[in-house]
């Protein structure tokens, strides 16, 4: 199964130099997101003209990595400041050039790529060069910009309604808060997260929060959520998640679930729940990618009884690799 979205690409605003003539182009791209894990490159659009390179038209292009499961309606994309090789990435060219040889690739994240194999090493083609000043960042924001609009594109599908995992960096913790959210694992198995007060064996391995770290999770509105069962009650444990959800998405002030199903009694105090997709709550094996961290009520964190649903907030910690041996 596939969907398809369609966004803008572009600068709307004109930028010109006597080497080259940006004149505020935009063009739509049109993704046909297909089940599984993918690269997408688009058809190329034209951008401006290089007229240090015999007045070639400058062609565009870009290319990512995304991964879809149509059967949970769930896609996975890079977020715009995640320095992956697999992120948005916009191709630049003088019409009728050789990719191998005289392409720019420009990231949208910082810190992806070698600038100097990917912007500078071409003959003809450089706008990193003292001849197109400020030419860099233009080709930055639209590559930026373009990241930005599909994502807005994802999220606005009815056809259908998605799960959007948005790959994105840790946000910075205080060292107090990162150690609690390490994992410490036995033989090999899960044992608890990291405790200063506890006496660990030599071989004991102690992960950071990183290691399981996925990023950010869109729900649709109203999406139902279950338990994962067998995650920790402890509330020092559910503090340290909704210090982490919060230190992403700001301070929460209510349950997501609030008073669903229809009259549950929400208490004041709030955790990080661990949650799965669906109306059952469930043992999850180890190694899902798909285990999120939400602000729940105690009250709904300790009853595997019921089902919630997405009402006062969308987006979710997303967890991969969850108890991963």
């Amino acid at each position: 199964m596939s969907f398809g979205v369609i966004f803008s690409v572009g600068n709307p605003v004109a930028y010109r130099v006597p080497s080259l003539d940006l004149p505020g182009l935009v063009s739509d791209v049109q993704i046909n997101f297909e089940d599984g894990d993918h690269v997408f490159t688009s058809a190329d659009f034209k951008l401006g003209t290089v007229h240090s390179a015999g007045n070639r038209p400058l062609i565009g292009r870009l290319t990512f990595r995304y991964s879809y499961n149509a059967a949970n309606r769930t896609i996975t994309v890079c977020g715009t400041d995640f320095p992956s090789a697999d992120g948005m990435t916009l191709i630049t060219l003088p019409d009728g050039s050789n990719p191998q040889q005289e392409a720019c690739f420009e990231h949208a994240a910082d810190g992806t790529g070698f600038a100097a194999d990917e912007l500078s090493g071409s003959r003809t083609w450089n706008y990193h060069s003292q001849l197109m000043p400020g030419a860099a960042k233009v080709f930055k924001s639209i590559v930026r910009g373009a990241n930005e609009a599909m994502i807005a594109a994802l999220e606005a599908s009815t056809s259908p309604q998605l799960i959007i995992q948005l790959r994105t960096p840790v946000p910075e913790l205080p060292i107090e808060h990162y150690l609690n959210l390490a994992v410490v694992y036995r033989q090999g198995q899960f044992l608890e997260l990291y405790d200063r007060s506890s006496q660990y064996e030599t071989t004991d391995e102690i992960r950071p929060v990183d290691s399981v770290w996925g990023g950010e999770v869109k729900m649709t509105k109203n999406e139902n959520f279950a338990n994962v069962i067998g995650s920790t009650p402890d509330p020092k444990v559910g503090r340290s998640w909704i210090d982490l959800w919060r230190k992403q998405f700001g301070y929460p002030t209510s349950c997501t679930s609030l008073s669903f199903p229809k009259g549950f009694d929400c208490g004041p105090t709030l955790v990080g729940g661990h949650v799965i997709l669906g109306k059952k709550a469930t043992k999850v094996a180890a190694g899902s990618n798909n285990v999120y961290i939400l602000p729940i009520c105690k009250g709904h964190n300790n009853n595997d009884k019921i089902y919630m649903a997405a009402i006062s907030y969308l987006n979710g910690i997303w967890l991969k690799n969850y108890l991963r041996q």
